[in-house]
């Protein structure tokens, strides 16, 4: 990049293109590397957290919550009086590190004391702060105003009917449960529905209208499954909410705690309410996000641990969109969370969730989706409330759904009538659920200008291997991705060799190599073209999962014949790094095995002998397609 641009830049003070230039010299100086950075600490209130790092080819540290500048190597002691963030600018001249180091400030006494559910309900006090979410108890006696119906849970088709077996709060303008509509002198008038395909609905009688009063008698299963990938950094520790949930439940209930990033993480087994003495959250956010895999493990461990005479209930607590599952989509965990009877409750917190699955999910599993914005963390805590509230206390009725139609798509409309006013939900059931399109599945990420596949990506990375053996007509590309750490040559080169360290892993862990190939795409596709936050440049970058079809560019050159997998791979190596995407695979030449060299990509016969012939003339050797 000429002088004379960086002048350009300078002069007109545009920071992303400073940036840019920055990153386009093919020969980029050693990046900063991390050589001791806790993130995470958790002290006592009234104590001190000690942050202690060390930064190899860096200039200086500045913690930019506390406005100062320190050594690559250093430390502080700082005194705290709640869970706070500290963000750390790591530079090198024009060089950047961003991380975030946590520190949780914890309240004694530690011990959880649980009881019935939530103070304002048990003793049916009402609230009088407007809220969309639950707040007290107001009897239809008095002066309730309906504003809203939720839906809470349901169950269709209903005893193998076409029928809607609903179970729904309905709530005041201050979020208060409003008691006793099923009584005649409440002021109640009438409930109205509509079912049948979502173009034409029709009147459908309501039956079976009653209130469930609060039971304890029924013992419920919770598991918060919650998100710990590396979006999860940029918002405010949620412990605090957690554990006042956990206070909320009954003695007989029972709570279990599980992280979620590309893996699947025990925090607090399945456990009885009464038996939590402390709800530990030493943790560090990092990695992709595999909400689907860690749903299906979560629905596997309560049908394991739960009996029918208890409810079992998830709740996901999501800053991510799925990009690691792998192996299942949204479709697999509706159908398993049905068949499990286990609604799906989802709190998608921020924009960058993937509301429109996360939504589907828990609306289909029986749940219900809650969009929690950025600047309203504090409503975690009246959803959570309004989900334990509604598995102990409900109104219940069923609705009717024609089986006749031809539609796509069936819907059900309940709508509730008063003198004062009237309030709706509706639910809606696809006949044929849209197939689950990612936008990327990732196998791994990166460090920046690094190529090492780190420990946490070794379990989904097996899972692969294994998924590819027990399936040997599938094949796979990875494909290596970088954010910008260099020059498009040097991204191509970093990229590529993220493809061959994801390859390397698998074949290690036993996949069929010829079942494998690997290709770059540079800092040419990120998933964020902005890098505002540490956590995009991270999702740049990845290596991708591609399923290949079968059909696809079948066309392939035979190149050469290795005695030894290590030849091959490397062989295979020297045709990419060349700008050909290559594979070996394993063979019997007179019944000894050997491993042929495969140079991939071609639609047509035609356009694969050019090659063949070409690469003939430049190296001596015969090149055959097949």
């Amino acid at each position: 990049m000429s002088k004379t641009f960086f002048k350009i830049v300078i002069l007109t003070g545009i920071i992303s293109g400073v940036l840019l230039c920055s990153c386009s010299s093919t020969k980029p100086v050693s990046a900063i590397k991390v050589l001791d950075f806790k993130g995470v600490t958790e002290v006592a209130r009234g104590e001190k957290a000690n942050l202690k790092w060390n930064f190899e080819n860096a200039d200086k540290v500045r913690i930019t919550d506390l406005q100062r500048n320190y050594n690559p190597q250093d430390s502080i002691s700082i005194a705290v009086d709640t869970t706070s963030n500290y963000r750390f600018l790591i530079t090198r001249g024009i060089d950047t590190l961003q991380l975030l180091w946590k520190v949780y400030v914890i309240d004694t006494p530690d011990e959880i004391s649980t009881g019935p559910v939530g103070a304002n309900v048990k003793n049916e006090k009402p609230s009088f702060i407007n809220s969309d979410y639950l707040r007290g108890v107001q009897s239809a006696k008095g002066s309730a105003n309906m504003k809203s119906l939720k839906i809470m849970r349901y169950y269709y088709p209903f005893e193998s009917r076409n029928v809607v077996r609903a179970y729904s709060l309905i709530l005041d303008e201050f979020g208060n449960y409003i008691s006793g509509l099923s009584e005649k002198e409440s002021g109640f008038v009438t409930i109205n529905a509509f079912s049948g395909c979502i173009d034409s609905p029709k009147n459908s009688p309501v039956t079976g209208f009653t209130e469930n009063r609060i039971d304890e008698s029924i013992p419920v299963d919770y598991i918060i499954l919650l998100d710990n990938s590396s979006i999860a950094s940029d918002y405010f520790p949620i412990n605090n909410i957690i554990e006042k949930f956990v206070k909320s439940l009954s003695d007989d209930d029972r709570f279990g705690l599980y992280l979620f990033n590309q893996n699947f993480k025990e925090e607090l087994p399945l456990t009885r309410a009464d038996e939590i003495m402390k709800l530990s959250f030493l943790f560090k956010e990092k990695g992709l996000s595999a909400i689907f895999k860690s749903l299906k493990y979560s629905i596997d461990l309560l049908n394991k641990s739960s009996d029918n005479s208890r409810k079992k209930v998830i709740v996901t607590i999501a800053y991510s969109t799925d990009n690691a599952s792998i192996i299942y989509d949204r479709n697999d965990i509706i159908d398993l969370a049905i068949d499990s009877d286990i609604p799906i409750y989802v709190l998608g917190i921020g924009n960058a969730v993937d509301s429109y699955s996360l939504s589907s999910l828990s609306t289909l599993s029986g749940g219900r989706y809650y969009p929690v914005e950025d600047a309203a963390i504090e409503n975690i805590q009246l959803i959570l409330n309004e989900i334990l509230y509604a598995q102990k206390a409900n109104y219940q009725f069923d609705i009717p759904v024609p089986a006749s139609g031809n539609c796509d798509t069936k819907v059900a409309n309940i709508e509730f009538v008063t003198y004062q006013n009237r309030i709706h939900d509706t639910l809606k059931f696809p006949d044929i659920r849209p197939r689950h399109e990612f936008k990327y599945m990732a196998v791994a990420s990166f460090d920046e200008r690094d190529t090492t596949v780190t420990d946490d990506y070794l379990e989904p990375i097996s899972m692969l291997a294994d998924v590819l053996n027990k399936n040997p007509d599938l094949s796979i590309e990875l494909i290596g991705n970088t954010s910008i750490e260099g020059g498009d040559k040097y991204c191509y080169n970093l990229g590529l060799k993220r493809a061959q360290a994801v390859r390397r892993q698998l074949i290690i862990s036993g996949a069929d190599p010829s079942k494998i190939r690997v290709s770059s795409d540079g800092s040419n596709n990120p998933v964020y073209y902005i890098q505002e936050s540490h956590w995009m440049q991270y999702y740049n970058r990845r290596t991708e999962l591609r399923w290949l079809d079968p059909e696809l560019l079948p066309y392939e050159i035979i190149a050469q014949i290795s005695e030894t997998e290590t030849d091959a791979l490397s062989k295979v190596e020297d045709w990419e790094d060349k700008g050909y995407r290559a594979y070996y695979e394993r063979y019997l030449q007179n019944n000894i095995p050997v491993y042929r060299v495969k140079i991939w990509g071609y639609k047509d016969q035609k356009s694969a002998e050019k090659i063949a012939g070409k690469l003939t003339k430049e190296y001596g050797f015969q090149f055959v397609v097949r």
